[in-house]
């Protein structure tokens, strides 16, 4: 895979999508225990957990899900983490997969990273999400979604958090729309 890399008009902001490291961990383990509102298992793990998760999904090629870490970069040094991206939930036979954004300020251009990633690396035809009304990425995705004209579909009541129901919104992006960079990013 070709490293993809973004960097803002003004040299600021640069990241780059990255192999996850087991030293990563910690700092997925921090950012998923601050954002479980927007988790479909939003309970605490253990460092051993994480551990174990790096271990049985992201180290494991029959998982059913491939991920990267964000990383933020100064002069093409490294200096920050940034989260975790990738798929789950892959069919590889109907070249599908779920989008997965766990990031600490998600950009519109790391999510088109992630979408090129799907379809021009991983030969994805479909790629999904879902967004909870709870989430605090959930304005993020809502008006990325609107913007770009994906169709979403709600769902009621698909989320249970802190004692009340939240709403969930569908989306799926069809490859012949966003193949090329330009028409997603």
């Amino acid at each position: 895979m070709e490293e993809l890399r973004y960097q803002e008009e003004d040299g600021t902001n640069e990241y780059r999508l990255d192999t996850v490291k087991c030293s990563d961990m910690p700092a997925v383990l921090r950012l998923r225990q601050d954002r479980m509102a927007m988790l479909r298992t939003p309970y605490l793990l253990t460092e051993e957990m994480q551990a174990k998760f790096y271990d049985d999904v992201i180290c494991n090629p029959y998982s059913g899900g491939r991920f990267w870490s964000v990383r933020m970069t100064e002069d093409h040094r490294d200096v920050s983490f940034a989260g975790l991206v990738g798929f789950v939930n892959i069919q590889w036979e109907n070249r599908t997969g779920e989008i997965s954004c766990l990031l600490f300020n998600p950009r519109e251009e790391m999510v088109a990273d992630l979408v090129r990633v799907g379809f021009q690396e991983l030969n994805f035809y479909t790629i999904t999400g879902e967004v909870y009304e709870c989430s605090p990425d959930f304005e993020f995705w809502k008006e990325l979604l609107t913007r770009r004209k994906i169709p979403m579909i709600r769902h009621n009541d698909r989320k249970f958090w802190h004692g009340e129901w939240y709403d969930s919104y569908w989306f799926s992006i069809i490859a012949p729309w966003s193949v090329t960079p330009e028409s997603f990013a």
